[in-house]
């Protein structure tokens, strides 16, 4: 009787043993798919501050674009109205430039 005993004591440990890894097989499952959530989440967040800081970016640079666009056009109205006070003195002074840009890269 000690064999039979013994015989239904492996079958039940072996019983039990499977039992018990369907029950890890469940518990990693639903592991993985917490880990796959969290990772979605994360990935998520991460887009969506990546978005706003971008757009925060698009309009700082709208904005730069407007003010260097202002300044360049009051720099070109002023050049302008310089060119128009004194045409000779605006042609020569570009005269002399080119003079001296064309003795530079004669240098070479």
């Amino acid at each position: 009787m000690a064999v039979g005993n013994d015989n239904s004591n492996k079958k039940t440990d072996s019983g039990r043993l499977e039992a018990d890894i369907e029950q890890l097989k469940k518990d990693l499952k639903k592991l993985n798919e917490t880990l796959v959530g969290i990772g979605r989440e994360g990935l998520d967040a991460v887009q969506t501050e990546g978005a706003a800081r971008l757009e925060a970016l698009r309009k700082e640079a709208d904005d730069l674009a407007k003010r260097l666009k202002s300044k360049g056009q009051s720099q070109y109205d002023a050049l302008e109205a310089q060119v128009q006070d004194k045409p000779l003195l605006t042609l020569m002074a570009a005269f002399g430039l080119g003079l001296i840009i064309s003795r530079l890269i004669d240098r070479r």
